[in-house]
């Protein structure tokens, strides 16, 4: 999990995540100040909607480290 962490810049965590794994990892993402999305739905709409809220952050993120250059 931290290899995976280390590239990422936002992480969708989906229902499917068992609870004490899910935690573990929102905990390390709130540590490495990386952004999550919690997927609140079970269907294929839900998982899209969490996957485009999470490329939107990662869009922000680059915009504004851009200005701040």
């Amino acid at each position: 999990m931290e290899g995976e962490l280390a590239r990422a810049r936002v992480v969708v965590i989906m229902r499917y995540v068992r609870t004490m794994v899910g935690k573990s990892l929102r905990k390390r993402c709130n540590e490495l100040e990386i952004p999550w999305v919690a997927c609140t739905g079970s269907g294929r709409a839900s998982m899209v909607r969490a996957i485009e809220q999470a490329i939107l952050l990662a869009w922000r993120q680059s915009t504004f480290a851009q200005a701040g250059q």
